[in-house]
């Protein structure tokens, strides 16, 4: 897979990097449906982000969702797909800054201030959902929203 020039380099106004694994799977997931999502975290040295787990493509969003900390901070990516009135599948690949309230305020602070630097290396991504609960990233709530985005192509 060829990477964009440049994707990867540098370093939030934190200071935190990406590791070039984790830009070139995210790549993997929306060219080649190689994985079905992408989890990831920043690392224990707060100096890098860096892939946590992958979703097999017949992973389902329940096991997704399943793999989210109750208690920290993680930045995902789903490739959610559905059935369009039109009988066609229609894929979107979905961006969730996931924030549970009961995470550190310092982790916290570090996610929210490397997430634009994060997604700016990430082409291709159709919508963003930031979740302090599992209410705001249940799979009703994601699938209307994409399914509303597909409406108003």
């Amino acid at each position: 897979i060829k990477v964009p020039k440049g994707v990867g380099a540098g370093s939030s106004m934190s200071g935190i990097s990406l590791s070039e694994d984790a830009v070139n799977v995210f790549y993997q997931v929306r060219l080649k449906s190689t994985y079905r999502w992408v989890l990831w975290k920043i690392n224990d040295t707060a100096t890098e982000v860096v892939i946590e787990k992958l979703g097999a493509p017949e992973s389902t969003y329940a096991e997704f969702l399943a793999s989210l900390p109750q208690d920290d901070c993680r930045y995902a990516v789903f490739d959610y797909s559905f059935v369009g009135g039109d009988g066609q599948v229609h894929s979107k690949i979905v961006f969730i800054n996931w924030a549970p309230d009961v995470a550190k305020v310092k982790s916290k602070m570090m996610y929210a201030s490397t997430k634009d630097f994060l997604k700016s290396n990430l082409e291709g991504l159709s919508l963003e959902f930031q979740g302090s609960d599992m209410d705001e990233v249940e799979e009703s709530v994601v699938g209307e929203a994409v399914r509303a985005l597909k409406r108003n192509y």
